[in-house]
């Protein structure tokens, strides 16, 4: 089988659920799933056998406990990552980590490291605490508690220098890969120079990245559509904007955009050759 490659995105992810969650359905066994952000905590709930839960995750994201734009004017967060990652994962939602350790393939997930910009893709299924990696693999900076502790290094959002991580997946042998990006068709434009200083104010050292951000995600899409000989690469991506940004609190629209990655998985499940 070939391998899966997750793009993160924040709420944006919830169109890779749908995909996920119909490729598993379907019996879709990856050779190693690669997950980034939020796709991180897909490829957990992918490697745990768990994805109609993952699914149903995204209801949550009108509590605000988990994501509240008021607490970001007196000094917190908007999301509150390490309840969401070490409270609700499993206890409120149930994720099965004893699965997850068991998962018959790898399930890498992107962290970067706030301090040298190194990237790692540690396995869960190797992890002490894979809660733990899944956080720090998600760790946004400004909008979320970041740097966080992993391993006892300083690390956030794996997206920060690894927004789709298909290299990785060459450079780890996979010849057949099915790449899931939660954007249409286009280049990704650089973030608003606002947003860097922000970002650069409290993490100066990623300074770099943030800018070179867009460029990352685009290097990866070109590498998606001309991979290197002998590596054939399956897209996934919605056909046209869903209408989700990473901040999105609409559990309406965020079932909606499920039900069309479900839809795009299943399309995908059939040119696969999966019953």
């Amino acid at each position: 089988m070939p391998a899966l490659v997750i793009e993160g995105g924040a709420n944006r992810a919830a169109y890779a659920t749908g995909v996920a969650a119909s490729l598993q359905a379907r019996g879709f066994r990856p050779d190693a799933v690669y997950g980034t952000s939020a796709g991180g905590a897909l490829a957990a709930w992918y490697g745990a056998g768990q994805m109609e839960i993952g699914c149903r995750t995204w209801d949550a994201v009108e509590d605000r406990k988990l994501l509240s734009f008021t607490r970001a004017l007196t000094g917190g967060y908007v999301f509150d990552l390490r309840t969401l990652y070490h409270h609700y994962y499993p206890n409120v939602f149930g994720m099965d980590v004893a699965a997850l350790k068991r998962a018959p393939f790898p399930v890498h997930v992107t962290i970067t490291d706030a301090d040298t910009c190194e990237t790692y893709y540690p396995d869960l299924r190797k992890e002490e605490d894979p809660l733990a990696a899944i956080h720090a693999g998600a760790a946004i900076p400004v909008l979320s508690e970041a740097p966080v502790d992993w391993n006892g290094r300083r690390c956030l959002d794996g997206g920060t220098t690894e927004p789709i991580p298909l290299a990785r997946a060459i450079e780890d042998g996979h010849k057949e890969i099915v790449v899931v990006m939660n954007r249409a068709a286009g280049e990704r434009k650089p973030e608003p120079e606002w947003a860097i200083r922000l970002v650069a104010s409290k993490l100066p050292r990623i300074e770099q990245a943030a800018r070179q951000h867009h460029e990352f995600h685009n290097r990866a899409v070109r590498l998606a559509l001309a991979p290197p000989e002998g590596v054939r690469v399956h897209v996934i991506r919605p056909a046209a904007d869903t209408g989700v940004g990473r901040m999105t609190r609409d559990a309406r629209t965020l079932r909606n955009v499920i039900h069309v990655g479900r839809r795009d998985g299943e399309y995908a499940a059939a040119q696969l050759g999966l019953a």
